[in-house]
């Protein structure tokens, strides 16, 4: 999904510096807009998500040049849904090139998902191994 992040400067002289930031991070790309009586800067930032952004931190950070400590910023904890990726390994201690017929073997399950999955079963030939 795609989402615009978007940061505004009110009631300031002069043109603002506005920046967007990931984690700390600043993202490029952002556009500028200054309203016509210029008291207003409007920055636009498209971003889309990943699951690897679940829970840092965007940021916009506001500042003007001409007003000492003027530096205001606001924050968003990222909480970014997105569904289960699984993987399956053999389990650990176990070599595929060294498997006798009839030997027990584990699989080992891996599995990430916001929300959290809460049940996991395997099927193997269609039959529900539990």
């Amino acid at each position: 999904m795609h989402y615009e992040n978007i940061a505004e400067q009110k009631e300031s002289v002069a043109e603002s510096k506005i920046s967007h930031l990931k984690d700390g991070v600043s993202l490029e790309g952002g556009t500028i807009s200054v309203s016509a009586d210029g008291n207003t800067t409007t920055s636009t930032l498209s971003f889309t998500p990943t699951s690897a952004d679940h829970g840092l931190v965007l940021s916009c950070k506001a500042s003007n040049h001409r007003i000492p400590f003027s530096e205001q910023q606001r924050t968003w904890m990222l909480r970014v849904l997105y569904p289960p990726k699984v993987t399956m390994t053999l389990g650990h201690g176990l070599d595929a090139t060294d498997i006798k017929e009839g030997a027990d073997v584990y699989f080992e399950c891996h599995l990430i998902a916001n929300p959290w999955v809460s049940g996991q079963f395997l099927t193997f030939s269609c039959l529900f191994l539990g």
